[in-house]
């Protein structure tokens, strides 16, 4: 059996309006029993369930991957769910739901979700080898196409830089007309958003859940974010110190910007929407790639702002690189590979150097130097 059709496959848009994953409440009696009972607390007395010590996200993306591979099955095979859970998972179907999986998903993001489909059915049914699964989201990794972020990449300066350059326009707006729009008052929060993002480059989830009053902490004159352990993905306690620049930034937003957008006294988010609550994390994430589209005419995600801090202080201090394992969160050697990439781009930016030098033009400006 083949998987070279799985990897070549067009990737079209997902049709939104069509729910391809069941929900835990529509599977089959048998899996949603099996499924609740794997995370059972339980007491002194009674055993928890095998899935109790997972986290909350890890969990969730377990239960998404099976109720997508539910949810295809309906489509294609609805006899498929009337069969026992071990059964009816084989290898003809579980190609057949890769290939359905690319038509709207990256080589890449179809392993995560084989992988994570692995994972729910070691849980629900243990007493079966599941490592041909594995084995199968392995070799579409291994052909996947790589995706260079290198022609998206910016550097947390040029960021905080358009964060800034957005405040400002909010800023210009309520000086030309003497009152605060929605609009001017959303302009300065997503630069708000960008600036800090660039300074303090974490997760979407803790970047979205920020609360007035709990992790937004100010000590001396200074504004610190602070992330508990049980909050960030690798369990480690966050602390983020803003420059004064930036704090300075916030104090406006909350004193002058945010109160402007609808509801926004009621919720305790940092991020107030016009919906009259918080900014999802989807939604941030949206903004930020508007933003930064226009702006450089490639959208910068929420991830690639941890790949520019990285580099950035590999440029700027590459003996000290190191130390922004604790700045992301993460160990040391994810590090290396921005170290390595800042290396790539000093290369790249003496060689554009020597050849302005050689051409007798100015390399900042690409006209003749004189």
């Amino acid at each position: 059996m083949t998987l070279s059709p799985v990897l070549p496959l067009p990737c079209r848009k997902a049709n939104r309006r069509i729910r391809v994953s069941l929900r835990l409440e529509d599977w089959p009696a048998a899996d949603r029993d099996a499924w609740r009972a794997l995370f059972t607390t339980g007491d002194l007395f009674d055993e928890k369930g095998p899935g109790a010590h997972l986290a909350p996200r890890t969990r969730t993306s377990l239960e998404n991957a099976y109720g997508r591979w539910l949810g295809f099955l309906a489509r294609a095979e609805p006899n498929g769910l009337d069969q026992a859970l071990g059964a009816r998972v084989t290898r003809e179907r579980i190609v057949s739901f890769a290939q359905h999986l690319a038509e709207t998903n990256i080589a890449t993001s179809v392993a995560g979700q084989l992988r994570f489909l692995r994972g729910a059915l070691r849980l629900l049914a243990a007493e079966q080898d599941w490592a041909w699964l594995l084995t199968i989201a392995k070799r579409i990794e291994a052909r996947a196409e790589r995706r260079s972020k290198r022609h998206r990449l910016r550097t947390s300066d040029e960021l905080f830089a358009l964060g800034f350059r957005l405040m400002q326009e909010g800023e210009a707006a309520f000086e030309e007309s003497g009152r605060i729009t929605k609009d001017a008052a959303l302009t300065y929060r997503d630069g708000l958003i960008i600036a800090l993002l660039a300074v303090a480059p974490m997760r979407r989830r803790n970047l979205a859940g920020l609360t007035l009053g709990q992790h937004l902490q100010r000590v001396g004159g200074s504004w610190i974010v602070m992330l508990k352990a049980s909050e960030t993905k690798n369990r480690r306690a966050l602390g983020y110190s803003l420059p004064a620049r930036l704090g300075s930034a916030l104090e406006h937003y909350l004193e002058r910007f945010r109160p402007i957008l609808f509801g926004s006294a009621a919720h305790r988010g940092l991020w107030a929407s016009a919906k009259g609550v918080p900014l999802t994390g989807n939604a941030i994430y949206d903004a930020v790639c508007r933003r930064t589209k226009t702006a450089f005419g490639e959208a910068v995600n929420l991830h690639l702002f941890r790949d520019g801090a990285a580099t950035f202080w590999a440029l700027k201090d590459p003996a000290r690189v190191r130390a922004v394992s604790g700045l992301l969160g993460h160990e040391p050697r994810m590090t290396e590979r921005h170290y390595n990439q800042a290396n790539g781009i000093n290369a790249g930016r003496k060689l554009a150097d020597a050849w302005a030098r050689q051409m007798g033009t100015d390399p900042g400006h690409g006209t003749p130097a004189h």
